[in-house]
């Protein structure tokens, strides 16, 4: 098996893995996000906003404090 096609299989297992994570956070009834080392929200899950009122784009890189 030439390195390329074994490049090729990682990919798009990834990507494989990538869609199912996004199907979980996206049908599950949590609420996921993704905080940056300075602490600004960077991913906020479509959830958001029946758990806490504010659309993710309304949070979306603001700051957070634990």
């Amino acid at each position: 098996m030439s390195r390329n096609s074994e490049e090729f299989k990682l990919e798009e297992k990834d990507k494989n893995i990538l869609k199912t994570y996004e199907s979980i956070i996206k049908n599950s009834a949590g609420f996921f996000f993704e905080l940056d080392t300075d602490g600004n929200f960077t991913y906020l899950s479509p959830q958001t906003k029946e758990i806490t009122g504010y659309s993710p784009e309304e949070i979306i890189f603001k700051w957070y404090e634990l």
